[in-house]
C-alpha cells in the first residue's frame, strides 16, 4: 500500500515563515479522512505522531486530532491522538486497552501547540512505551496510564483514518473545534519532539526518516491537496491563513 506525502508548496524555507496556511475546523462536522487502504500500512507496534493545534473551544468535549476508528467496537479503534476536554494531550490505543492521559502541560484557547505522541511497545521500561511532548515538553504527571504488554500491536483497523474528527465507541463523536497544522505520521521511528517542534518555529520535515504521511496546507484550495493524495473532506474544510 502506498504512503500518503503531501509536501509545502515551498520548499526550502525554514522558520516563522515557512508556515502560512492551516486548516479550520467547526467542532461540528468538518475535517478530512482518508480510507485505511490509501492511508497504507505501518508497524503496529512502533509509531509516532505530530501535529500542530489550535482550538477556539476546548471544554465541553474531547478533540479527536488525528483518529483511525469508527465507533464499532475497541476491535477496530487503531490509534486516536486526543485533546481532552480539559486540555491535556492523550494518545489512545485498541479503544483504550492501553492509552496515556497528561495532567500537566494543560492547554488553552486562542494558543498554537505542537503534539507528538511515541508508541513504541517493544520497548522493555513499560513507561516509556507510551510518550508525549506538548511543546517539546514531556509532561511530569499524567491522569490515566495503562501501559502496553509487551509488544502489543495497535489493531488492524479498517476504519478510516481522520483528522479532526472520529467516532470512537468509548469517547463518542469527536470533533476538533480550531485549526489543524503540520499532521505528520512516523512509521517504525520515534523522533526527537523538540527537533520537530524546532523552537516553535514550524520547519520542513519532509526529509524526517520514517516519514510515512505528511500534510500540509500550502496552497490556496485545500480539496485540491487533499484530492491530490486521496483525502477527502468531510463537511466544508477550508484553509486559513492563521498558522502557527
Amino acid at each position: 500500500m502506498k504512503k500518503q506525502t503531501l509536501l509545502r508548496a515551498m520548499m526550502g524555507q525554514s522558520g516563522a515563515d515557512f508556515s502560512s496556511k492551516s486548516i479550520l475546523l467547526n467542532g461540528i462536522d468538518q475535517g478530512l479522512k482518508i480510507s485505511d487502504a490509501n492511508f497504507g500500512s505501518f508497524t503496529a507496534t512502533k509509531f509516532a505522531i505530530s501535529a500542530w493545534v489550535k482550538f477556539d473551544v476546548i471544554a465541553g468535549a474531547n478533540h479527536g486530532v488525528i483518529y483511525q476508528a469508527d465507533g464499532t467496537g475497541a476491535s477496530n479503534m487503531s490509534f486516536g491522538l486526543v485533546v481532552s476536554a480539559s486540555g491535556y494531550i492523550w494518545l489512545r490505543i485498541n479503544g483504550g486497552v492501553a492509552q496515556l492521559e497528561a495532567s500537566a502541560e494543560q492547554m488553552t484557547t486562542s494558543n498554537w501547540y505542537h503534539l507528538t505522541a511515541w508508541y513504541d511497545s517493544a520497548n522493555t521500561t513499560a513507561d516509556d512505551r507510551i510518550r508525549l511532548w506538548v511543546n517539546g515538553v514531556e509532561p511530569v504527571t499524567y491522569s490515566t496510564r495503562t501501559n502496553p504488554s509487551l509488544n502489543l500491536a495497535a489493531n488492524n483497523s479498517t476504519a478510516d483514518v481522520r483528522i479532526g474528527n472520529n467516532d470512537d465507541n468509548d469517547l463518542g463523536t469527536i470533533w476538533l473545534d480550531g485549526f489543524v497544522d503540520d499532521v505528520a505520521f512516523f512509521d517504525n521511528v520515534l523522533p526527537s519532539a523538540s527537533s520537530i517542534y524546532n523552537s516553535g518555529k514550524p520547519d520542513d520535515i519532509s526529509a524526517e526518516s520514517g516519514l510515512h504521511s505528511y500534510l500540509n496546507f500550502e496552497t490556496n484550495v485545500v480539496a485540491d491537496e487533499i484530492l491530490a493524495t486521496d483525502w477527502t473532506n468531510l463537511g466544508t474544510t477550508a484553509t486559513s491563513t492563521d498558522a502557527p
